[in-house]
């Protein structure tokens, strides 16, 4: 994931003026590192991170539980809990700066 959206904002970058939605980005990694069997160390992965531009608006979809359960039957519960709550964690982060 992170090499495509690098590759992705090489080929975007002079392009200025432009919505572009992505229903994932690479922050993701602070989050669900299982699924993208990410292990590095947080410095590191901030480093990286910091390589990718900021959006200007970040849009976080938060849904009941029990939905979000009948999703992805792939998480347990408690795993689905966390996700939740660090999503909502890092949303505030962003949106406070």
């Amino acid at each position: 994931m992170v090499i495509c959206l690098s590759y992705f904002f090489f080929i975007n970058l002079k392009k200025k003026h432009r919505l572009i939605i992505f229903d994932r980005y690479a922050h993701d990694l602070l989050i669900d590192k299982v699924r993208y069997r990410f292990n590095l160390s947080q410095k590191i992965t901030q480093f990286i991170l910091n390589l990718f531009p900021q959006p200007h608006l970040w849009l976080i979809l938060k849904a009941p539980i029990r939905l979000i359960e009948k999703r992805k039957k792939e998480l347990p519960t408690p795993e689905l809990k966390r996700q939740l709550k660090e999503y909502m964690h890092f949303y505030k982060k962003k949106t406070t700066c």
